[in-house]
């Protein structure tokens, strides 16, 4: 089995990140370049990647997201998060935040899929472990003033939104890649 199979076939949704266990600038520079070279539609590359390792900024944006979590009325998202630890980014120590142009919904969805899981295979294939984290991310954005203070704190470009986010770092525990279910395959042949 090659290295890129194998990295596909390793990789798991790390939720238990050692906050001080950073990846070097060098593993995540590799790792960035991997982003930059995701396809897209048409090849328009319209996705900015805000990577943020400040932890006074993601304690904010974590303070965010928890707020608006705990005063839904449906409390399931909330009993969820509590299982996490309470924690949005699972101690992460780097978040790389995903975002594209308001209004490009429709390859822009594609677009960041596809960069999302770039980002974590390739993070996969250095050690680093990952998780990629779009509903409680969104969740850091909840409202307009939300929005509008961690999109100028993150220093989004004007006219772009977050649209999910991949956290990086070590895992504090071993983690296991979900089991494959071969029932989600139809095969038709000629």
């Amino acid at each position: 089995m090659n290295d890129t199979i194998k990295s596909i076939h390793s990789r798991y949704s790390c939720r238990t990140f050692a906050r001080e266990s950073i990846p070097s600038d060098e593993i995540l520079d590799v790792i960035l370049r991997a982003a930059l070279a995701s396809p897209s539609a048409s090849n328009h590359q319209t996705w900015q990647f805000v990577v943020c390792k400040n932890r006074k900024i993601l304690d904010r944006a974590q303070e965010i997201g928890y707020n608006y979590v705990s005063g839904l009325d449906d409390k399931s998202k909330f009993d969820r998060l509590q299982k996490a630890g309470g924690k949005v980014f699972y101690d992460a120590p780097i978040v790389i935040f995903v975002t594209s142009p308001v209004g490009e919904e429709k390859s822009e969805s594609l677009n960041t899929g596809i960069a999302l899981q770039t980002i974590a295979l390739a993070a996969t294939s250095m050690g680093v472990d990952s998780l990629i984290c779009g509903g409680f991310t969104r969740m850091c954005f909840s409202d307009e003033a939300s929005s509008i203070e961690m999109s100028k704190i993150l220093n989004f470009k004007d006219g772009y939104i977050c649209k999910a986010a991949v956290l990086l770092g070590y895992s504090t525990q071993v983690g296991l890649p979900h089991e494959l279910n071969f029932d989600k395959i139809t095969m038709i042949n000629m």
